[in-house]
Parts: C-alpha cells; structure tokens; sequence
C-alpha cells in the first residue's frame, strides 16, 4: 500500500495529522521568540538586581555606622549616577609621523572579541566599575540637633566620598 492510498483513504485523519505538525509548528516559533526575548530581559534584570543588592548593601553599612554614633532608628537612601559599567580589553595601535615642523599622531583602537566562530562573540571584560553614588539622604534620631547633623554628615561624606554638601541629615518622628 503507498502512502498515499493511505492518506486517500483516510483523508479526514490526514488533514487533522497535517494540522497537527502545523500547530506544533507554530508553538515552537512562538516559545522560541519568547525565549529570546526573556534572555535579553534577564541581562537587563540582572544588572537591576546588581544595582539594587549594591544600593542595600552600601545603604545598611551607612544606616550601621551611623547608628553606631547617635543610636536609635536610622533610614538612609543613597543616589547613584549611573549603573555598573564594564571596561573592555581593546587593541591600540599607536602611529606616529614627526616631521620638522609638526608631529602626527594616529591611533586605533579594536575591541577585543571571545568567542568560536559558530557561537556569539562576546567582548572581554577587564573589570566592572560600581556606580558612584551622587546623594544621601538620613534621617536618623537627634538629626535635627546641629551637632549630630555635622557628625553625620561628616560620617557619610567620608563613607561615601562625595561631598557634604550632597548629604541631607534630618530628624525622625
């Protein structure tokens, strides 16, 4: 018996089996692009779950030494100027032509790129630089007495490095 004597014979089952492979089909290239496009959504996600584990950590230090100075309830939140930033290996060529009146100088500059020839290359990474934070604000008990908001002030500027000015100190209720 050919096949198709048997697909004539059952052409009800047939087209069902063919609408079959189509929909499977499809559902394949509808998990395939949602696939990708979640991968791409992760990377986004993790560095937004990078920027936030480094904003907790640096804000509980901060909120720990200051609580150590003046006691009771501490809240701090801390401003960053932007988010982690990679720094990538790169290949300079440096060519210079001096001459007797002036000297030309010429540079190049390709990144460097990991990978197979099969699979996506990807850039090398020489380190991750954290963000740098830009403000803080503290509200912490007796942050309204000059005193303890100079102590305060002084103790942020200094943990965080940036300047006093930068820094609000207030009371708490």
């Amino acid at each position: 018996m050919k096949i198709s004597e048997v697909f004539a014979k059952n052409a009800k089952n047939g087209k069902v089996f063919a609408a079959g492979f189509l929909i499977l089909g499809m559902m394949i290239i509808v998990f395939s692009m949602l696939f990708e496009k979640n991968e791409g959504g992760s990377k986004k996600s993790s560095f937004t779950d990078e920027l936030s584990a480094y904003s907790m950590m640096l804000e509980e230090n901060l909120k720990d030494a200051v609580s150590g100075v003046v006691g009771g309830e501490v809240k701090v939140m801390i401003t960053f100027e932007s988010t982690f930033e990679n720094v990538y290996y790169s290949d300079a060529v440096v060519n210079e032509a001096i001459t007797a009146d002036k000297t030309d100088r010429k540079s190049e500059k390709q990144l460097v790129l990991t990978g197979n020839m099969g699979d996506k290359e990807n850039p090398v990474v020489v380190k991750m630089l954290s963000p740098k934070p830009t403000g803080a604000i503290i509200v912490c008990d007796g942050g309204n007495r000059a005193d303890i908001k100079e102590c305060v002030t002084e103790l942020a500027a200094c943990a965080l490095n940036i300047s006093k000015n930068k820094i609000y100190v207030t009371g708490g209720n």
